[in-house]
């Protein structure tokens, strides 16, 4: 009878077991992600996700992400936005967390698919992780991009905040909402208002530095804002060159376009400057823009292939600074 007792016990105990590891190996990512107990993480790979997608022609888009909020506050904004075509044909941007819709135009896709690109995000497809209890801003993240031709991309991983291909992301669709005048997700309008900024960086033996300094003028007991450009060497101990100019509100427009166009936000590392002893390494560059309402856009590398990457940008600054900073004295007005 004992025998028989402790056969059944067996028996009962292998059946779950078997039932466990049967259902335990479910393809679907949701039925993965229960199995994970605090802590504890989950990946997989769908081996049937190309690597490669031919097409260019979006259909459909999804994304959620978490940015960091930059207008003088702290914490996070999380979104989710989808890009698709209504019943009517028409072409709809909606940001789901806040129901803020808009119609958009079809050239929104060629965005997308050009940041899709350039941030290689196809090399993710069929890519799943998610680690339980992380904090809400380091929790997963997914994107999921349909194509005419039948093919698709979709990825959702423990991404993190400010990842570059959200940050690209927001900067079109922010741009869609403002262009059909959706005011409730953007900024305030001052938010965009530079106050003050500063570049520098090593080139050979010299270290070019650009930013604004107030001048006091001690006959009129008056302030002025200029900006201004001076050229260190190094290696001699001595100064290249020193140009002031008159820091008006469109410099500080034009200077802000520039941030914009040249997608400065690509460099914003969030981790303040450099130390003294990393200045003084061959290869360096930091930077910081302030905005009127607290926000900041701030980077900086000793590494070449950084430097080598900014540089390209950085001579596009320089030489809209040199364009205002003409005087070998202060100027005074």
């Amino acid at each position: 009878m004992l025998k028989i007792q402790l056969v059944s016990a067996f028996l009962i105990l292998g059946l779950g077991t078997l039932a466990y590891i049967f259902f335990s190996k479910e393809s679907d990512v949701s039925a993965a992600s229960k199995q994970v107990v605090c802590g504890g993480s989950v990946t997989k790979q769908d081996p049937k996700a190309p690597k490669i997608i031919k097409s260019k022609d979006l259909d459909f888009f999804d994304a959620d992400f978490c940015i960091s909020k930059r207008y003088g506050t702290f914490g996070y904004d999380f979104y989710h936005f989808i890009v698709s075509f209504n019943d009517e044909g028409k072409l709809i941007l909606l940001e789901k967390n806040t129901n803020t819709s808009c119609e958009a135009d079809t050239s929104i896709f060629r965005k997308i698919q050009q940041v899709i690109d350039e941030c290689n995000l196809v090399e993710h497809n069929g890519y799943y992780h998610h680690t339980a209890g992380l904090p809400p801003e380091y929790d997963t993240s997914s994107l999921t991009a349909k194509y005419a031709s039948g093919e698709k991309l979709h990825f959702c991983y423990d991404v993190g905040p400010d990842s570059r291909y959200a940050l690209e992301l927001l900067n079109i669709f922010f741009d869609e909402y403002e262009k059909k005048d959706v005011t409730a997700l953007l900024p305030p309008p001052d938010s965009k208002v530079v106050k003050q900024f500063k570049f520098r960086f090593a080139e050979d033996d010299n270290v070019v530095e650009c930013a604004q300094i107030v001048v006091h003028d001690e006959e009129t007991d008056k302030e002025f804002l200029n900006v201004y450009i001076q050229i260190w060497n190094r290696k001699e101990n001595k100064e290249v060159e020193e140009k002031f100019g008159l820091a008006t509100d469109d410099f500080f427009k034009g200077l802000q376009e520039l941030v914009k166009s040249e997608k400065l936000f690509r460099f914003d590392n969030l981790n303040g400057g450099l130390s003294d002893e990393s200045s003084k390494t061959p290869c360096f560059y930091e930077f910081y823009i302030d905005y009127k309402y607290g926000n900041r856009l701030s980077g900086f590398s000793t590494k070449k292939e950084d430097f080598d990457k900014f540089k390209v940008v950085l001579d596009k600054f320089v030489e809209y600074i040199r364009q205002t900073a003409t005087s070998d004295e202060y100027v005074l007005k």
